[in-house]
């Protein structure tokens, strides 16, 4: 069984850990050929959209049998499904539903800053969990994201357990059950590897959005669903549109990087 990890270039580390991988699958990048800031507008989000899209239109190609949207914010889900004849799992949804699996509400803690507020709210709208989501808590404030180095920054320091930015993630997640959360959802894939330590210091489950995303995908494979027939004339023109977004390379990146340092690629 092949899975393919959709990912833009800097986040390929975030692929899922070798001792979550079943015996006989594999887990390959397809990177998304152009690495869109964070999408604090509609806009925005929907070139998001598109190039994981266009990522997982190549997977479909490569003959993969399942596709890991590996982000909270699901990037494309829904289009993919829409378009491609393999089964897709955000790990956003896949998050929620195994955070609701194990109790009957959760909070979403993520390291971004408010402005990624519309990543959730429309994941929460997608997945028809918004009743049952305490709340979404934001641990950095948007000028922080300079002052780490940018997107890359941020994503290092939730990277390592004991790193101040950690700390402060486990202070919004003991607010969120003080204020009743019965579960956590880590907002971000980054922040995989604070999932041992925040489930040891909170009295409710932590969910790993990564590991249940991952473990989704490959259970997608084994589960009947409906045939998609492509169209090949909308194929082709996503393709096309992000060849021409990838052409301008540095001129647009340059004034993507005065906003958040860098790619900011994940959330």
């Amino acid at each position: 069984m092949r899975i393919a990890h959709i990912s833009p270039p800097s986040a390929t580390y975030l692929s899922p850990e070798a001792d979550q991988i079943p015996a006989g699958v594999t887990v390959e990048d397809v990177l998304v050929r152009v690495e869109v800031p964070l999408a604090t507008d509609p806009a925005r989000l929907t070139m998001k959209d598109l190039v994981y899209l266009d990522a997982a239109i190549t997977a479909e190609k490569g003959g993969f049998d399942s596709i890991f949207v590996n982000t909270v914010a699901d990037y494309g889900v829904d289009l993919i499904r829409g378009t491609v004849d393999v089964p897709v799992t955000g790990a956003g949804e896949a998050g929620i539903a195994a955070a609701l699996d194990r109790a009957p509400t959760f909070a979403i803690v993520t390291v971004w800053p408010s402005s990624t507020q519309i990543y959730y709210d429309r994941v929460l709208a997608a997945t028809s969990t918004a009743g049952r989501c305490t709340s979404v808590r934001f641990v950095l404030e948007e000028s922080e994201l300079a002052e780490h180095g940018g997107g890359a920054g941020v994503m290092a320091a939730v990277d390592t357990p004991d790193s101040p930015t950690a700390e402060r993630v486990l202070g919004v997640a003991r607010r969120a059950v003080a204020d009743g959360a019965a579960s956590i959802v880590l907002g971000c894939s980054c922040m995989s590897r604070l999932t041992p330590s925040l489930q040891a210091a909170l009295p409710v489950p932590v969910i790993d959005p990564r590991a249940a995303g991952f473990a989704a995908s490959v259970a997608a494979v084994r589960t009947d669903q409906a045939p998609v027939i492509p169209n090949r004339d909308t194929v082709a023109r996503v393709i096309a549109a992000v060849d021409v977004w990838a052409e301008l390379g540095d001129s647009v990146a340059g004034g993507w990087a005065e906003e958040c340092g860098d790619a900011c690629a994940i959330a």
